[in-house]
């Protein structure tokens, strides 16, 4: 009876322990995703299956899609260098800067922008 009331009061301090962690990160209105992500990704097992089993069944893919982003900034990187290389060819065929080879040039500095905010992103998620 006794191993019972010391095995549930240390079960019960767990729970606490549990509760009040998840409260901190949680219960901020504020909290940035990537900190969620961070959470889930570093906590123990233990405690994730107790909170939600659900959390920890997609918790060894919660980061696929951030390696999938980090693919699309390099089809991007392609797609930029190529719009680059269509414009600069159109400069030098038509000997003159014509407004589709700054159109193409425009289009790809903001794909390259893009590209870059995109990384960004997805290494601040990735940490």
């Amino acid at each position: 009876m006794l191993e019972d009331v010391e095995q549930w009061k240390r079960v019960q301090s767990e729970e606490d322990q549990t509760t009040q962690t998840l409260n901190e990160v949680f219960n901020d209105e504020g909290t940035a995703s990537h900190e969620v992500v961070n959470f889930i990704w570093n906590s123990e097992e233990q405690v994730l299956k107790k909170v939600s089993p659900r959390t920890f069944a997609i918790r060894k893919y919660i980061k696929v899609p951030l390696v999938l982003v980090v693919g699309l900034t390099g089809t991007l990187s392609g797609l930029t260098m190529s719009l680059v290389k269509c414009a600069t060819e159109l400069n030098l065929a038509e000997g003159r800067i014509s407004g589709l080879s700054t159109t193409l040039g425009i289009i790809a500095f903001a794909a390259a922008a893009f590209e870059m905010l995109t990384l960004n992103m997805a290494m601040t998620y990735f940490n």
